[in-house]
């Protein structure tokens, strides 16, 4: 088996996040599974685009802004 070598793609990095942190693997994998159904709903678009609409969402759901949470 080959490992490959460069930077890891953004499945991987959150793989590798949620490894790190120690989460459970049936969380992990349930983690995924929703990163993967979100991306195939919004057309295959890499989430990096998508943070601004991710954070107007959160915003409507709490009814704040979502980085006062983060303070």
């Amino acid at each position: 088996m080959k490992l490959k070598r460069g930077k890891p793609k953004f499945l991987g990095l959150v793989r590798i996040t949620l490894r790190t942190n120690h989460y459970s693997p049936k969380t992990e994998e349930g983690y995924l599974a929703w990163i993967k159904q979100f991306i195939i709903y919004n057309n295959k678009t890499h989430p990096k685009k998508l943070i601004p609409q991710l954070e107007e969402h959160i915003d409507k759901v709490l009814g704040e802004p979502f980085y006062h949470k983060l303070l």
